[in-house]
């Protein structure tokens, strides 16, 4: 559906022949300009395993009804101007590998619960307006190789736990408000390159660690 230029992201298509969309891999629609909200109806695709939604004109929430796609293994929806808060139920994503959701609208904490997903390596949450402490439980991730941050409204200070993420090779969470010190346990992580923001948002420094 054509709408002064812009398409809006099709619904009825998923409905069109089950035969066929409930074999469904992978999906793109990036770099578009659909507009409107993301379908309830993507649960049809129930084999999906990757999904690029991506750098869209996007609003409205993050529906709840994703986490039912139990195949995904990749969520883009980074650059749209999607709002509201992070669905706890993403945590049920056991096969999600890579998410982002940067540059987004997005407000709210970090739901702990994101932790859980144990294949997760690469999340992406930064340039929203997301408050709160950084989840310590993100330590517990071990699989985890790069976590982006940067450009939100955190507080408190650097968890203390991330030596624990041994696989880690970079994390960003510069342009934020975090406060206190930079945790020296950071030095067992050996392929890490680090970007921190401490004290205040134009305080930056790059660490960058190998043995």
């Amino acid at each position: 559906m054509m709408m002064h230029g812009f398409c809006r992201l099709p619904c009825t298509a998923m409905k069109s022949s089950a035969q066929v969309t409930w074999r469904l891999l992978n999906w793109s629609l990036a770099w578009n300009q659909l507009t409107g909200t993301i379908p309830i109806e993507l649960v049809a695709l129930t084999r999906l395993t990757n999904l690029f939604l991506n750098n869209n004109l996007l609003t409205g929430t993050i529906v709840n009804e994703l986490a039912t796609l139990s195949h995904l293994a990749t969520l883009f929806l980074h650059n749209n101007h999607l709002s509201g808060t992070i669905p706890k139920r993403l945590a049920t994503f056991s096969s999600l590998v890579t998410m982002n959701l940067g540059c987004n609208q997005l407000v709210g904490t970090v739901p702990s619960e994101l932790a859980k997903i144990t294949g997760l390596t690469y999340i992406s949450l930064h340039t929203n307006q997301l408050t709160g402490m950084i989840p310590d439980g993100f330590a517990a991730s071990s699989n985890l190789l790069s976590i982006s941050l940067h450009s939100n409204r955190f507080t408190g200070t650097i968890p203390q736990n991330l030596h624990h993420l041994s696989n880690l090779t970079y994390m960003c969470v510069d342009n934020n408000q975090l406060t206190g010190t930079i945790p020296s346990e950071i030095a067992l992580l050996t392929c890490l390159s680090v970007m921190l923001d401490i004290l205040a948002r134009h305080i930056a420094t790059w660490i960058s660690l190998s043995h």
